[in-house]
């Protein structure tokens, strides 16, 4: 199996996307200048960011001044209706959380758009969580405190608006807690699901294949450890679709350089837009 069989389609020039959007090369390399002071918040490698960067233009010259116009501040009162992805807000992770959980819970539940809501429970993940346990800590957060009329609300949640998904722990974390790149994380992902595979391990033809270790140092290029083809990540623990129907969500949760980030990583992978809200996320 050759390695150019796997990878992705070349990455289009300056020249090639002024001539497919009909603009001159200034415009593109405006775009593309804005594209890559983005992207450097993601990677050290400023070639990665400019290839990044161009393969987002080439799906939208004005990408980066759409994503700019979704990571403005949010009036989060003026957004009600707008989805909501929620990770990990549970039992387990609330021991000196608890005031925040309570914000973020009761925001979630004000908003009336559709909610995906991550949670790490006892059936895939490292937690003795339950769904059914964790519905019911949301549900005593927003009832709160029976006699306290600033406090207390006796209506049930509508679950209905709720997609609940069990993803597990650590589907990324062994490569994102060894400090790999997470442009080098990106590409992978893109080239597991290009490939229909679920784990990196899979890829190249797996370990079976006598080509396997040389063509995937060669994919991931200098950021390539060794250690790398036997800790693998994977992409199984939701779908690309069920995510690509929350673009332009907020999102809220934790941990910050943990599931949350999991999640974003994956979102950024293809080009889900999302929106952040700093002020309700732990870790």
């Amino acid at each position: 199996m050759k390695l150019n069989d796997l990878l992705n389609k070349p990455t289009s020039s300056v020249s090639e996307l002024a001539k497919k959007y009909k603009v001159s090369t200034d415009t593109v390399e405006k775009q593309l200048e804005q594209g890559i002071k983005v992207e450097m918040e993601h990677t050290s490698l400023k070639s990665v960011a400019r290839e990044i960067a161009l393969d987002h233009l080439g799906e939208d010259l004005h990408y980066y001044e759409k994503l700019a116009k979704i990571e403005q501040p949010a009036r989060l009162d003026e957004g009600r209706n707008t989805s909501v992805i929620v990770v990990d807000v549970q039992p387990a992770y609330s021991q000196g959380n608890e005031r925040l959980f309570e914000k973020i819970i009761k925001f979630v539940v004000n908003q009336t758009g559709p909610v995906l809501m991550f949670v790490n429970a006892e059936q895939d993940g490292l937690t003795d969580d339950t769904v059914n346990e964790i519905k019911q800590y949301w549900e005593d957060v927003v009832r709160g405190e029976e006699g306290d009329p600033e406090d207390w609300n006796p209506e049930p949640i509508d679950w209905s608006r709720f997609q609940i998904v069990d993803k597990g722990y650590g589907m990324l974390r062994a490569w994102m807690d060894s400090g790999v790149d997470p442009a080098v994380i990106i590409k992978a992902i893109r080239l597991m699901y290009q490939n229909r595979v679920n784990d990196s391990q899979q890829l190249f033809g797996g370990e079976d294949n006598e080509d396997y270790a040389l063509n995937f140092q060669t994919f991931i290029g200098p950021e390539f450890k060794k250690w790398m083809l036997n800790d693998p990540i994977s992409i199984n623990w939701t779908s690309v679709a069920q995510l690509k129907r929350f673009s332009g969500s907020y999102i809220v949760g934790g941990g910050r350089n943990e599931c949350l980030r999991e999640v974003e990583l994956l979102m950024n992978a293809f080009n889900i837009k999302y929106k952040r809200i700093d002020s309700m996320v732990y870790g």
